[in-house]
C-alpha cells in the first residue's frame, strides 16, 4: 500500500482518540469550573487539587466509553489493509493460473487477510491500553498543573496590582481566576492531552502517535497478507523493487530477489534481509514494496504507484491534516472556555475558529483537496453553538435585523390591482392586496421567484402571499400554502439584504432568497421531509464518504448556513425533524454563495421528486 493510503487507513482509528481527547479536555474544563468563586486563591488551589479524584473517575468513564470503538477500529484497518494488498496480488496471480503458469487456490482472499490482521491483533490492541493509560495519567497531570499555573498567575497579578496604585482597583477573585483559568485552557487546547512518550522524552499527541502505529500495523498486516497469499499459491520467491535516496539498510535489499522459505540455494533467504527491523525493508516509513517473483516469467502481480504525485499529494495532505488540527485547536478552547463558564472568553475565541476555518478553506480550494468536515469537529463544540442557536425563539434567525430607517409606502388601488393580476397569471394569490406598503417592484421580483420555483419543481397549488407587521427578527413565515411576509422586509431591498448577511446565520444573500426559503418549505411537504437523507447522500456523493448526522449538521452549519439546522427550543428531542436543511439548502442554490454540495443535493431532490411521481 502507498503511504497515502495507509495515511487514509490510520486516520479513521485516529479520529476516535482525538474524540476522546476533546472529552478528557471537557473533562478537565468542567473541573476547573466547580471551584467556588468567592474563596481566597489558596483556598482554591487546595479545593481543586483534593478534587483530582472525581476528575479521575471522570477520565475512566470517559476512556472506557472509546477504548473498544478505537480497538475495533484498527482491526478494521488492518483487515482492510490485508484484503487491498491480496486483492492486487490476486489480480495478477489470475492471469498466470489461466495461462497454466502456476496452480490456483481454493483459499478465499478473505480468509487469508483476516489471518495475516489476526497476527497483529492482540499487539494492537495492548498498543491501545497503553495509550489509554498514558492519557489518563497526563490527562490528570495536566489538570493539576493548570490548577497549580492558575494560582500562580493570580498571585503574580494581584502581586503587581497592589505594587501599581495607578492601577485603580486591584483584581481579584473570580475575575482574577477566570482569566487566569482562560490562559490555561488556552494551553491546554493548544497542546491537548499526550497519548504516547517515546525514549527521547518526546510527548506525542493522539493524533500523531495512533496515525504512526496504526500506518505501521496496517503495512504489516498487509505485507504478511502478500506471504500468506503468496504460500496459498505456492510461490517462493519474491522481489524487492528499488528507488533512490533508500535508507541504508533498505538499500542493501532493494533490487533483489529472495527465497521466503530459505530452500532455494540460488538466492538469499528472506530471514537475512532486514525485514522486521524498524528501520529496515518494510519498517516504519518505508516506502519500498515486494513482488512475487517466478523464474523465467518475472511479471510483476501488481505495480507500483505514480511516486512523484502521490507523495505531492501526500504533502498536501498532510498540510491539510495540520490546518485542521489549527480549526479544531480553536474549538476546543471554545469548547472548554464555555464549559468553564467563561462566555466572554469563548466569544472571543470563536474569531480564531472563524480564521482558522477561513485559512482551511482557502488551502482545499486552492489544492483541490475535499474539505473534511468531520475532521474539524470537535465533541462539545456545536453542540454548545446549536443550543444557543436553538434559543432563538423566531423563524428567520437574525436578533440583529434593524428595520428603523424603512419606511412604510403607499399605494394606488389601480397599483394594486396591477400587481395583483400580475401575480395572478403566474399561480400566486395576494392576500388582501391593500395591507402590502412595501416596495412594488420588491413583491413583483419575489413573485416571479415564486412562480420559477413552481413550475421548477412542479407545485400545481396556487400559493398565497399575505402581509403583516411581525416580530423584527422575522422575515417570513409560511403556513400550507401561505407566505406570510413580514411588511418591514419588503420596503427597501438594501436594508433587507443587509439585515439577511448579519451574523452569517443564513443562506439567502438577498431579499428575493427569502421567497425562496419559504418555497423550500413547500417543496419538502410536498414531496416529504427527506432534507438530512438527502443531505447526507449528496455529502457521499460528493467526498466518497459516509458521514454521521452529528458531523453532517456540523458540515451544513459550517457549508450551507447555522439556521440549517435550526430547531425550535420547544421542540429539541433526538427525533425531530430538521425543516430547515432543505429551504436553506434550496436558498443556497439560488444564492450567489452555491457550491457543489448544494448543487448536488438539488439534483438529488428533483430524482427523489421524480421517484415520488407527485
Amino acid at each position: 500500500m502507498t503511504r497515502l493510503e495507509l495515511m487514509e487507513l490510520a486516520e479513521e482509528c485516529s479520529d476516535v482518540l482525538v474524540a476522546m481527547e476533546d472529552d478528557l479536555l471537557q473533562n478537565i474544563a468542567e473541573y476547573l469550573s466547580e471551584g467556588r468563586a468567592d474563596i481566597p486563591t489558596a483556598q482554591w488551589k487546595i479545593q481543586q487539587l483534593a478534587a483530582l479524584g472525581k476528575l479521575d473517575r471522570a477520565n475512566i468513564r470517559t476512556i472506557a466509553e472509546y477504548s473498544d470503538i478505537a480497538a475495533d477500529m484498527e482491526e478494521i484497518a488492518m483487515t482492510r489493509a490485508a484484503l487491498a494488498a491480496v486483492k492486487d496480488m490476486d489480480e495478477g496471480f489470475g492471469k498466470l493460473v489461466s495461462d497454466g503458469i502456476i496452480e490456483g487456490t481454493t483459499v478465499p482472499m478473505e480468509e487469508t487477510a483476516l489471518q495475516a490482521a489476526a497476527m497483529y491483533s492482540k499487539q494492537a490492541k495492548d498498543r491501545l491500553n497503553k495509550v489509554n493509560t498514558v492519557m489518563r495519567y497526563f490527562a490528570k497531570t495536566t489538570a493539576a498543573a493548570a490548577v497549580n499555573k492558575a494560582a500562580e498567575i493570580i498571585d503574580k497579578q494581584q502581586h503587581l496590582d497592589t505594587l501599581n496604585k495607578a492601577a485603580g482597583k486591584v483584581i481579584m477573585g473570580a475575575e482574577s481566576r477566570q482569566t487566569a483559568v482562560r490562559q490555561c485552557i488556552k494551553e491546554m487546547s493548544e497542546k491537548g492531552i499526550p497519548a504516547f512518550v517515546d525514549a527521547a522524552g518526546r510527548q506525542w499527541s493522539p493524533e500523531a502517535y495512533v496515525n504512526m502505529d496504526v500506518r505501521t500495523t496496517c503495512s504489516n498486516a498487509a505485507h504478511e497478507a502478500q506471504f500468506f497469499r503468496m504460500n496459498d499459491y505456492d510461490i517462493d520467491l519474491l522481489e524487492v523493487d528499488s528507488h533512490a535516496g533508500a535508507r541504508p539498510k533498505c538499500a542493501l535489499d532493494q533490487g533483489r530477489i529472495f527465497s521466503k522459505s530459505g530452500k532455494n540455494r540460488k538466492y538469499p533467504a528472506w530471514k537475512t534481509s532486514s525485514y522486521g527491523e524498524p528501520d529496515g525493508i518494510l519498517g516504519i516509513n518505508c516506502g519500498h514494496h515486494i513482488y512475487p517473483y517466478i523464474e523465467g516469467v518475472s511479471t510483476q502481480t501488481y505495480f507500483p504507484y505514480d511516486k512523484e504525485e502521490n507523495d505531492k499529494l501526500y504533502k498536501q495532505k498532510q498540510e491539510q491534516r495540520r490546518l485542521e488540527r489549527e480549526v479544531r485547536s480553536a474549538k476546543r478552547e471554545v469548547s472548554m472556555l464555555n464549559s468553564a463558564g467563561d462566555k466572554e472568553g469563548a466569544k472571543a475565541a470563536k474569531d480564531r475558529v472563524k480564521r482558522r476555518t477561513a485559512a482551511y478553506n482557502e488551502y482545499c480550494e486552492k489544492t483541490g483537496l475535499p474539505r473534511k468536515a468531520d475532521r474539524l469537529t470537535v465533541q462539545g463544540y456545536r453542540t454548545k453553538a446549536n443550543k444557543e442557536l436553538a434559543a432563538l425563539n423566531n423563524k428567520m434567525a437574525s436578533s440583529t435585523n434593524d428595520w428603523s430607517k424603512t419606511v412604510s409606502q403607499k399605494h394606488s388601488a389601480e397599483e394594486l390591482e396591477k400587481i395583483s393580476a400580475y401575480a395572478k397569471e403566474r399561480g400566486v394569490k395576494l392576500y388582501q392586496p391593500n395591507t402590502y406598503d412595501g416596495d412594488i417592484e420588491m413583491l413583483r421580483q419575489q413573485i416571479d421567484t415564486i412562480s420559477s420555483l413552481k413550475t421548477e419543481y412542479n407545485i400545481n397549488q396556487k400559493i398565497t402571499l399575505r402581509f403583516t407587521n411581525m416580530s423584527d427578527d422575522d422575515f417570513a413565515e409560511t403556513v400550507n400554502n401561505t407566505i406570510c411576509f413580514n411588511n418591514k422586509a419588503m420596503r427597501n431591498a438594501k436594508i433587507t439584504n443587509q439585515n439577511l448577511n448579519a451574523d452569517n446565520q443564513l443562506a439567502a444573500t438577498d431579499f428575493t432568497g427569502i421567497a425562496v426559503h419559504e418555497m423550500g418549505h413547500i417543496i419538502s411537504r410536498t414531496y416529504g421531509e427527506k432534507g438530512l437523507d438527502i443531505a447526507k447522500q449528496a455529502y457521499y456523493n460528493i467526498f466518497k464518504e459516509n458521514i454521521s448526522q452529528t458531523d453532517l449538521l456540523d458540515y451544513l452549519c459550517n457549508n450551507v448556513s447555522e439556521y440549517s439546522i435550526f430547531v425550535p427550543y420547544e421542540r429539541q428531542s433526538r427525533n425531530v425533524k430538521l425543516k430547515e436543511i432543505t429551504p436553506e439548502i434550496l436558498s443556497k442554490s439560488k444564492s450567489s454563495n452555491s457550491n457543489d454540495f448544494s448543487e448536488e443535493f438539488i439534483k438529488l431532490l428533483k430524482e427523489a421528486m421524480i421517484n415520488e411521481k407527485i
